[in-house]
């Protein structure tokens, strides 16, 4: 006699989703007073809006699917809108001449440098804080950018050849890098803070940790500068995009410098400003199970976790945690069972007789795993792992899209009792 046992590890699940989106830059116009957006080769290019008032200042929030940008005049404002430009409200008005912005969705906040105030000030992305002003005093703040990670953030003048740090609460203030001639737009990463210099028609680059007044990685006309503006950084490709409010263009190359500069919009610009992109955030599969199976107001109940939604609840009371039901694509809260699910059977072939287990489990789930132990006995149980191996080619479950059977087996007098273990 053989018996199945399965038990779960922390949760995760799986929702299926279809063909991923693709990521997209985003960029102003002060002339032409336009958002615009293209896939990050240039194509598919759209006007997201347009007939606004000055835009500059840029910022997508990746998890939300929301753009910010600032309305540049003495009576400016801060709006947002949906990725499409469908819902536009003014999140924060008056301002005094708003310039850059940045956000901070991790904490909640928004970043953004007042250029006639001359002043950087944060506000709560929820509005649920009044805006606070961090540094004051400051000679025409421009461009800004945050490190939320290591506290600080970095901002530019409008005609000043200095980056200057300060934490992100505005204390410490200091001059970071020197010796420029007119700096616009900065990025930083983990190791290194990026900047456009518009009058030495550069784009440079410098350690965080380094000195001195960076390296050159594009320069003039040779290399499409003539007036670098906005940047941006595209980690995963390892590449940057760029404005030119001279050339009129949108331009990329690669972050450390190598190879050729390309140009991805050369027509229909005026202006262009400021530059983000849209990596578009994967939904947390888990997230929207618990929301599909749970209403809000009951995820909303912390005492209901080990009792209704949480991993190892098991709220129809058959014998399933969460996490089984969702790797098994059976429901958490109706008492079932799919004879599918979970498989047996005996098989020989000339040399031995062969037990095999199959099982259904998410197909692209990369953050969910397995492991299948076995014991002789379960009145002193010694699990063990390595007696049974995945076999063959993973088949599809027709029935439940996005879910596919494994199958492993083992020798049939190796053991008595087998169990599932996921993890995530």
């Amino acid at each position: 006699m053989f018996v199945i046992l399965a038990t779960s590890f922390l949760f995760f699940s799986f929702i299926s989703y279809g063909e991923a989106e693709q990521p997209r830059l985003f960029w102003t116009d002060k002339d032409t007073g336009r958002i615009e957006s293209s896939n990050l080769d240039g194509s598919g290019r759209t006007v997201v809006l347009s007939g606004l008032d000055d835009p500059r200042g840029i910022a997508v929030d990746q998890a939300n699917h929301m753009i910010y940008w600032t309305s540049h005049v003495e009576t400016g404002a801060i709006y947002s809108a949906n990725c499409d430009g469908s819902n536009v409200q003014t999140f924060l008005s008056p301002l005094d001449e708003p310039a850059d912005i940045a956000l901070d969705p991790q904490n909640g906040h928004i970043y953004w440098a007042e250029e006639g105030a001359n002043e950087i000030r944060r506000a709560s992305l929820d509005k649920n804080v009044p805006p606070e002003t961090l540094l004051s005093g400051l000679n025409r703040p421009y461009y800004l950018a945050i490190q939320p990670d290591a506290g600080f953030l970095y901002w530019s003048d409008f005609n000043s050849s200095i980056i200057h740090r300060a934490t992100l609460n505005g204390q410490g203030e200091m001059d970071f890098i020197t010796g420029q001639s007119r700096v616009r737009d900065i990025e930083v990463t983990d190791d290194y803070i990026y900047w456009c210099d518009r009058d030495s028609r550069q784009i440079r680059r410098r350690r965080l940790g380094g000195a001195g007044a960076g390296t050159i990685l594009f320069s003039g006309a040779g290399d499409s500068l003539d007036r670098p503006h906005g940047l941006v950084i595209e980690p995963q490709s390892q590449t940057m995009f760029w404005t030119d409010t001279r050339t009129a263009e949108v331009n990329t190359a690669t972050l450390d410098g190598s190879g050729s500069v390309d140009t991805l919009i050369s027509t229909g610009l005026i202006g262009a400003w400021a530059i983000d992109i849209l990596n578009p955030v994967a939904p947390n599969p888990y997230q929207i199970w618990l929301e599909t199976n749970f209403s809000t107001e009951e995820l909303s109940q912390s005492e209901n976790e080990n009792t209704l939604w949480g991993a190892n609840a098991d709220p129809d009371r058959d014998g399933r945690s969460n996490l089984l039901e969702y790797a098994q694509a059976t429901q958490p809260r109706i008492p079932d069972h799919d004879a599918k699910s979970l498989q047996v059977k005996v098989v020989h072939n000339d040399e031995q007789s062969l037990f095999q287990f199959s099982f259904r489990m998410p197909k692209t789930d990369s953050n969910l795993t397995y492991t299948i132990e076995s014991t002789k006995d379960l009145s002193v149980p010694i699990w063990q792992t390595g007696q049974l191996t995945e076999i063959s080619e993973r088949v599809s479950d027709l029935q439940n899209e996005g879910y596919e059977f494994i199958t492993v087996e083992g020798p049939l007098d190796g053991f008595g009792f087998v169990r599932l273990k996921l993890f995530r």
